[in-house]
């Protein structure tokens, strides 16, 4: 059931032979190969059920227990972001349970003790749990703010979603760029970001360190309504929020949880909007305002 712990390191021995053997870039096509592989496998766990153990087949999956196994090593070691640390916790691991036997938990284990870093998401996740993430972001730029949207969804029912941080490259019209990273745990993120410069693109997970599949976009409609509209304080007291409209017209306001469900909705029109939301319980939110012709969303707290 543990077969990860042989083949998928195995497999990463691959990519640490392209990464100090070949030439300068080959790891990169390595992992990109390595990743279109394991996403073949839309669902299916990396640790074979106890009711597939009759099928070498399963056992022997080349997606799972190798492709996918391998991306969870290379997943594991871009989460604790230190070469040093996290060889030192393999070799802590091989030392504990030389000429013995060990599972997938047993090292979770000496990783979590060695790095003092929290695995029990990571493992239920990615390798008891199935599929991998899709996102799709939007970004749009106000000024020195950059604001992402980052919507998430899954391959398989099974894990409805991956809470492992994500990267952002942020590419300035000058060639230059900076990378970020943002924890994600909703499938819906929204990060305000300060810039130095003009913004010409937005890359998500930019080094393939995530398996997944991204995708992002400027939304110019978006852009558009941050300069027509401002929602604020926010964390707001809920007897205090307040929308101000440049144009004053007709605007489809709702409060939705954080699953996507409509909690509230309303309807106004004015420069000066105060939506009641005394009965709402304290907690995250999400806001979209409809104007029949762009709709705006964004995270909102209410205490």
């Amino acid at each position: 059931q543990d077969i990860w712990r042989n083949e998928g390191f195995a497999s990463y021995g691959e990519y640490r032979g392209e990464e100090f053997i070949q030439p300068e870039g080959y790891e990169q096509g390595w992992l990109e190969e390595c990743q279109s592989i394991a996403k073949e496998a839309l669902t299916g766990s990396v640790y074979v059920p106890f009711e597939e153990l009759n099928s070498v087949n399963r056992i022997f999956n080349s997606r799972l227990s190798y492709r996918k196994g391998a991306c969870l090593v290379h997943m594991l070691r871009y989460i604790v972001n230190n070469d040093n640390v996290f060889f030192a916790a393999l070799r802590a691991f091989l030392y504990q349970y030389a000429n013995s036997t060990a599972t997938a938990d047993d090292l979770k284990l000496v990783l979590e003790a060695e790095t003092s870093i929290n695995f029990d998401n990571f493992f239920s996740e990615w390798y008891y749990g199935e599929g991998y993430p899709i996102y799709e972001a939007l970004w749009n730029q106000n000024g020195t703010v950059l604001n992402i949207e980052l919507t998430q969804t899954t391959t398989s029912v099974v894990t409805p979603l991956f809470t492992i941080p994500i990267e952002f490259k942020i590419i300035y019209d000058d060639d230059s760029f900076e990378i970020v990273r943002k924890n994600v745990d909703a499938n819906y993120s929204n990060y305000i970001l300060n810039v130095a410069g003009f913004v010409a693109d937005v890359v998500v997970n930019p080094d393939f360190c995530v398996l997944a599949e991204a995708s992002s976009a400027q939304n110019t409609d978006i852009q558009k309504l941050i300069v027509n509209y401002k929602v604020y304080p926010n964390p707001s007291d809920r007897s205090h929020l307040t929308i101000l409209s440049e144009f004053g017209r007709e605007i489809k306001f709702s409060l939705l949880d954080m699953s996507g469900q409509i909690i509230f909705s309303e309807t106004y029109s004015g420069n000066v909007i105060t939506p009641d939301l005394v009965h709402i319980k304290p907690g995250i939110y999400l806001i979209e305002i409809n104007d029949g012709k762009v709709i705006f969303t964004d995270k909102l707290i209410l205490l």
